[in-house]
């Protein structure tokens, strides 16, 4: 397995922020398109998740950054999926920019 991260800094609060994702990952379909098993097991004090799917794993925190907060993905994939480790980047970086703008 293969690790990176993705952070996106944005002007919300770390609470607004963990609530925009908690609903994207709960009610959106974009990382779904990658793998439709997706699970997330969302901790709502410590504004962390942990996503499980057949083709990947990743883990997502909110940290608070003064009035801002800073988003940030560790992304667990397997050896066979590591060429296309920029395309998900990439997807993971818009993603975050659309919905946190």
């Amino acid at each position: 397995m293969a690790k990176f991260t993705v952070e996106y800094q944005n002007k919300y609060s770390a609470d607004v922020a963990f609530s925009k994702v908690k609903e994207l990952l709960t009610k959106g379909d974009d990382l779904k398109k990658y793998d439709s098993s997706l699970q997330c097991k969302f901790n709502d004090q410590k504004m962390t998740c942990q996503i499980k799917g057949g083709k990947f794993g990743a883990e997502l925190i909110v940290a608070p950054q003064g009035a801002s907060s800073l988003v940030s993905i560790t992304v667990d994939l397997p050896l066979l999926l590591l060429p296309f480790k920029s395309k998900v980047q990439d997807s993971l970086s818009r993603m975050l920019h659309k919905h946190l703008g």
